[in-house]
């Protein structure tokens, strides 16, 4: 598992780094766009997995460029708490049917999911478990 977490000075514009491995080129650029963004474009190779810092202040919107997704933080509030309403109403339908057992299982799968397939955001960054690919990331505010 490797780390892509890139610290952009005020100095510079832009930069790119690549690294020859056993298992391929790893490569990772950014460069400034705008007033404070920031697009981050990383290549991984097949079957290596890496956690990238994607630099994002204050809660600004992140968009995964390989798919056109909105990573936010928020989004993965809104999606607990509709789990927990899908939860609370699966709990009084399995309550009449004698099932509680099953129902905490479905709910902490459910969580746990959420979890795994979100972002985790730090104060000057979002972290995204990617996979091989190539993957571009925009940021709002840097």
């Amino acid at each position: 598992m490797l780390t892509s977490a890139p610290t952009p000075p005020t100095q510079l514009s832009h930069a790119s780094a690549s690294y020859d491995t056993l298992r391929g080129r790893i490569t990772s650029s950014w460069k400034r766009s705008g007033a404070n963004g920031l697009t981050l474009t990383t290549v991984i190779p097949p079957n290596v997995k890496a956690t990238v810092h994607v630099p994002a202040s204050g809660g600004a919107a992140v968009l995964d460029g390989s798919s056109g997704a909105q990573l936010q933080v928020k989004m993965l509030l809104v999606l607990v708490l509709v789990l927990m309403l899908v939860a609370l109403v699966l709990v009084l339908v399995l309550m009449l049917l004698l099932l509680m057992r099953l129902l905490l299982l479905i709910v902490l799968l459910l969580l746990v999911l959420t979890l795994l397939l979100q972002g985790r955001r730090t104060e000057s960054a979002l972290i995204v478990e990617v996979g091989s690919g190539t993957h571009v990331f925009t940021s709002g505010t840097v």
